[in-house]
């Protein structure tokens, strides 16, 4: 069955950003301009946890990527880890946080914004001997971003994951109960960029309306588009190929891989279709066992964007296409399972563009995919699974 507790974990996540992408709206739509409505940025952050449970104190460095939105009332980002400074038994990492923030105030100016927040997170523990245990978790965060001149702040904030305590699996008739952190406290540093305000001067629109009759012309306004980004799979439903007494869990530890795309953009019915494709590499081993599994997706895709307001123009679509996987699991050092499979694949999708106007070369998207695989296979990773590609670079080649 599909674990419920993580897609509930999704659910609230999504309801908590639209929930505020509509206040903000409601306070900034009178005053701004789509060329102003996003800010990427990148930056770095130091982690520390407390002694919790069965973890001694400890530290880590991750990589922020993001984005402000709405005007810089909402802050949308990624954090992956880099380098963890702790004991090494149980070897514990903070995995990959994936997060929307509401800034009530906007940041601006002002010396202080405060904001709080929701993240989805992969914590890991791992005992020796013993498999990667990962669990996707909740959690809830708070702090205050300080300026510091016209495209830098700092910011510090206290997070909160939500069910820390999991019960490690062993190939002995009971598994070992572990606490991993709960609480976390951190500094970042961040950097801003601002591709697209320029565009809000005289100058700027007399640009994108000369630059629309410029592609009309040269009939470039529908354009054939190429992608690429990270994403990560979240698997909903259990694997079928390991036996419980191996001590190996049936759900494999998330991994980051690349998501490329090659499609065509329609400019009158703004909508588009796609062929995308993801290699994916999972794999866990322990108590003498290990198993890995490659698999490589490739998905046709079509979907149509619902609106554009200022900027933002999310959409929604269907996706249909074929796996192919290759399983081995060993077993004391045996071969147990070595099998290769074709298997049929169907996705809802659902995402967003950031598209300061219709008339870029390039945008940032965001994909969202819900994927049903078939059950009736050799090769059964679980029907469900959730990807997540929080950003993705998309060219319109024709339009350089």
């Amino acid at each position: 069955m599909m674990n419920l507790m993580n897609l509930k974990s999704f659910c609230c996540c999504f309801i908590f950003m639209f929930t505020f992408m509509h206040i903000c709206w409601s306070q900034s739509q009178t005053k701004k301009t789509q060329h102003s409505f996003a800010n990427s940025y990148y930056g770095i952050q130091g982690d520390f946890a407390p002694a919790s449970g069965d973890i001694a104190p400890l530290g880590m460095f991750r990589l922020n990527i993001g984005a402000l939105h709405f005007w810089k009332y909402a802050d949308f980002y990624i954090s992956i880890p880099l380098v963890n400074l702790g004991p090494q038994e149980p070897d514990y990492n903070g995995g990959v946080l994936t997060g929307a923030r509401f800034l009530p105030l906007s940041l601006g100016k002002k010396t202080i914004s405060p904001f709080f927040g929701v993240y989805w997170c992969t914590p890991s523990i791992e005992l020796t001997n013993g498999p990667e245990f990962q669990k996707n978790s909740l959690g809830m965060e708070t702090g205050f971003y300080f300026a510091i001149g016209k495209s830098t702040t700092a910011e510090v904030l206290g997070r909160y994951n939500f069910g820390q305590s999991i019960e490690y699996p062993t190939p002995g008739p009971e598994n070992i109960s572990l606490t991993m952190p709960d609480w976390f406290f951190s500094f970042s540093l961040k950097r801003y960029l601002d591709f697209t305000a320029g565009n809000s001067s005289i100058a700027g629109q007399k640009w994108v309306a000369e630059r629309s009759e410029e592609l009309k012309s040269k009939n470039k306004l529908s354009v054939f588009s190429v992608g690429i980004g990270l994403s990560a799979n979240i698997q909903l439903s259990p694997f079928d190929f390991i036996s419980s007494g191996l001590g190996i869990p049936k759900q494999g530890p998330n991994r980051l891989f690349p998501d490329f795309g090659i499609g065509y953009y329609f400019y009158k019915p703004d909508m588009g279709v796609r062929i995308s494709y993801r290699p994916m590499n999972l794999s866990n081993s322990g108590f003498g066992t290990d198993y890995s599994f490659q698999q490589h997706r490739l998905l046709a895709e079509g979907f149509k964007f619902l609106f554009d307001y200022n900027g933002f123009a999310p959409f929604l679509g269907l996706g249909a296409g074929a796996d192919y996987g290759n399983l081995r699991l060993n077993t004391e050092g045996e071969k147990a399972i070595s099998k290769s499979e074709w298997l049929n694949s169907y996705a809802i999708i659902f995402g967003w563009d950031i598209r300061p106007s219709r008339v870029d070369t390039w945008y940032l998207r965001t994909n969202l995919r819900y994927v049903l695989q078939d059950s009736d296979s050799a090769i059964n990773l679980g029907e469900h699974h959730l990807e997540v590609n929080f950003i993705q670079f998309v060219l319109y080649p024709g339009r350089l």
